[in-house]
């Protein structure tokens, strides 16, 4: 059943349609009716939305226009039908340019609204994943699994229920359990010409091989990625397997290498929840650049989870001589920059052995780590988030992005915009968009400054998209809202 949305100014008209059609026969379920689109928008945002019919033109508010314009940018799997009583080219053209899936001219006739749907009922079905009885169960268990890790879950008694809905043994929850992440060389190539059955049947295979159903551990996968892949082991006794042994075994009858990590031992899940967030940053499902989150753990006084980012981009007897003195060189140097207030002592490094940079450069982040969780104090991030803010509303005339503000205050930008929400209650493009669209309305009531250059002065080079974004921010034009001030 897909979610859909009607939106249209005359309360009247919501009403009739959705009464018109039988919705639930079509394959959709009427979520919401909604007669101005800004509300439309705020729905959008806490739920979850597969189809909007909206109509075109709504007094007083952001248009059927600019809502498809804003679903096209920001959520762009939502379909939009657009209703209208103008056979406007300029209207047609607008809607074509937003992706607009039909665009339906009132009187709208039954059948015309029956044929539109049963279309986009198909259209949605193809975007479905066909996944088979066994993936469809591995995917119920892997999200309720993230659910607990990610504390998204209130209590035990909840966690179990969620257990017991994925058909997990609830028991695992008591289990001592371990992260383990298993990454390979060479692995496209592997699968195109070796294997040739798809990546989810290989991690199978391989998790079926390292632990076998009767040796007494629990395996269940998380993430299954493009090179690497990551599982939670459970362990009744709380000894771990010799999984690398296992690994290396299975991977040379197929021809491939592999690479087995594992965290020390939990206590149960509970506990792993609580550096879950940690684990899951140094993970590439979450992050392309290592060296990014390493410089963010250390700033943010994450020790033992910089440790473990540390290793994962530097392994001594992986790399060569000159890719470990460039890491020192970018490590050094970043922590510098971040760092001047701080008495740190900095490895000399004077040698010509991978393996002893390793071993010093760890000593150093565990250590510098250390030294900023210690000088945290009470407020955590605030202070790294108040940085953040004070460079946005200095820099928000220019192109500015969530990377470039991360690296201002030196943290990954996945931290950034997890810790900028907390502190801030907004997201970070939000924060961006809502200081220029102030600074706009101040120089708006400065009649000698022309529109298209307030557009730039505030950080935008397209004056149709300031304009759109400047009347779903206030409800009005920029010229609508200038004339207003001078009433």
């Amino acid at each position: 059943m897909y979610n859909l949305l009607i939106v249209d100014d005359e309360l009247l008209f919501c009403r009739q349609m959705v009464h018109v059609l039988d919705w639930e026969a079509l394959g959709f379920h009427i979520s919401g009716t909604f007669t101005d689109a800004q509300k439309a928008l705020d729905f959008i945002t806490e739920n979850a939305v597969d189809a909007i019919l909206t109509d075109i033109k709504m007094p007083g508010g952001p248009s059927g226009i600019d809502l498809a314009e804003y679903i096209n940018r920001n959520y762009p799997d939502i379909s939009v039908i657009i209703m209208s009583g103008y056979r406007s080219f300029d209207y047609a053209q607008a809607a074509i340019r937003n992706n607009v899936c039909a665009y339906l001219t009132k009187p709208i006739t039954y059948q015309a609204l029956y044929e539109t749907f049963t279309d986009l009922k198909a259209s949605l079905d193809k975007r479905q994943p066909a996944y088979d009885a066994q993936e469809l169960e591995s995917l119920i268990q892997r999200t309720c699994l993230h659910e607990i890790l990610l504390k998204a879950v209130s209590s035990r008694a909840q966690a179990e229920e969620k257990c017991l809905s994925a058909r997990l043994p609830v028991r695992i929850l008591d289990f001592p359990c371990f992260y383990v992440r298993a990454e390979f060389a060479e692995f496209d190539d592997f699968l195109d010409k070796k294997w040739k059955h798809g990546r989810e049947r290989f991690y199978q295979s391989l998790w079926h091989f390292l632990i076998p159903a009767d040796c007494g551990y629990l395996c269940y996968p998380l993430f299954a990625e493009k090179q690497a892949a990551s599982f939670l082991l459970f362990s009744e006794n709380g000894a771990l397997p010799d999984l690398t042994e296992r690994a290396q075994q299975y991977c040379e009858i197929l021809g491939l290498r592999c690479n087995i990590r594992t965290t020390p031992q939990y206590a149960d899940l509970f506990a792993l929840a609580e550096d879950y967030e940690h684990l899951a940053a140094i993970d590439p499902e979450y992050t392309k650049n290592s060296m990014e989150t390493l410089l963010s753990l250390i700033h943010t006084g994450k020790t033992e989870a910089a440790c473990q980012a540390f290793d994962l981009l530097f392994q001594p007897t992986e790399i060569t001589l000159q890719k470990a003195q460039d890491i020192a060189r970018t490590l050094l140097q970043s922590v510098r920059s971040f760092a001047a207030d701080k008495s740190i002592s900095y490895p000399l490094l004077n040698t010509d052995d991978a393996k002893e940079i390793h071993r010093q450069l760890s000593i150093f982040v565990r250590e510098t780590a250390q030294q900023f969780r210690d000088g945290l104090g009470p407020d955590g991030y605030e202070h790294l988030i108040e940085k953040a803010q004070r460079y946005i509303r200095e820099n928000y005339a220019k192109d500015i992005t969530l990377k470039e503000v991360a690296g201002f205050v030196a943290l990954n930008p996945i931290y950034l915009s997890r810790f900028f929400k907390q502190k801030t209650g907004e997201k970070f493009i939000d924060y961006l968009t809502r200081i220029r669209m102030e600074k706009a309305a101040e120089l708006l009531r400065q009649p000698d400054i022309k529109v298209y250059e307030i557009c730039s002065r505030v950080g935008y080079h397209n004056v149709q998209h300031f304009y759109r974004l400047f009347k779903l921010y206030t409800g009005y034009t920029p010229t609508e809202y200038r004339a207003q001030q001078k009433e």
